[in-house]
């Protein structure tokens, strides 16, 4: 299940994958599917895994640069049993225009080996498994 259109685009080469992509309006960016029809598509749907990012991670949650795009996130996290976090150090530190989720609300984080030291101390310090990826 995704709201890409490039990702989704990209799966369904493969003949092994099946792909639902969620419509809506695609903000030209990140040609993601957003808006109301996107949200009640979601609620049609259920995900054992979500595996997603965001613009910035702070000691106060996760956050992202566009309200529409933090409304779909959070529907899709709603209807996942796991929400795994992928974000490189560059985003670590970096706060964005709106509030996605706190870090309570995900179960694994995925970061890269440069991540900074004091970065790596709280996030070990949280609930969530953390893996850093060389």
């Amino acid at each position: 299940i995704t709201n890409s259109v490039p990702i989704a685009s990209l799966l369904s080469t493969e003949m092994e994958t099946e792909v639902t992509l969620v419509g809506g309006y695609v903000y030209p960016r990140t040609g993601v599917a957003l808006g109301a029809t996107a949200e009640q598509q979601l609620e049609m749907l259920h995900a054992t895994q979500l595996v997603m990012s965001c613009a910035g991670l702070t000691r106060q949650g996760t956050f992202n640069s566009n309200q529409m795009m933090v409304d779909v996130e959070g529907k899709m996290m709603g209807i996942a049993e796991e929400v795994i976090l992928a974000v490189d150090h560059t985003k670590i530190g970096r706060r964005a225009v709106t509030k996605l989720c706190g870090l309570d609300e995900l179960d694994v984080i995925v970061t890269d080996a440069a991540a900074p030291a004091d970065a790596r101390a709280w996030l070990d310090a949280l609930d969530a498994r953390v893996i850093y990826a060389e």
